[in-house]
């Protein structure tokens, strides 16, 4: 009987490593996610450059090709029309592993940011 109880605490104890494990990496993952958004939408500011948008998205790695392409300015792909503001666009970088509830907005007029606005996790 003990030697049974033993192995069932044995068998028990990896169960719970495995899932330690598994919650340690996902944590990891998500809070490396997490921060790249966060430090992206700090580095946007009204008035910067549309054209640097590119380059701070392929710094930290965040986006879609169409953000991280600088091609994108010029060829007016950045983005969709806002409907509450003329001349206006805007775009969405959203933490993946927060399934969108983390992400930084940013709007422009493809020449100059006009606002960010960062929701989520840490605004």
């Amino acid at each position: 009987m003990k030697h049974v109880l033993i192995n069932a605490l044995i068998g028990f104890a990896k169960v719970v490593g495995v899932i330690v494990c598994i919650a340690g990496t996902y944590w990891f993952f998500l809070n490396r996610s997490v921060n790249k958004v966060t430090e992206f939408c700090d580095a946007i500011h009204p008035g910067l450059d549309v054209n640097q948008i590119s380059v701070l998205a392929t710094r930290y790695d965040v986006g879609s090709k169409a953000i991280q392409d600088p091609q994108s300015v010029q060829r007016e792909q950045l983005g969709v029309v806002n409907q509450e503001a003329e001349n206006s666009y805007f775009f969405i970088v959203a933490s993946p592993l927060t399934m969108g509830d983390h992400a930084c907005i940013v709007y422009h007029d493809y020449h100059t940011v006009q606002a960010r606005d960062l929701s989520g996790w840490r605004e």
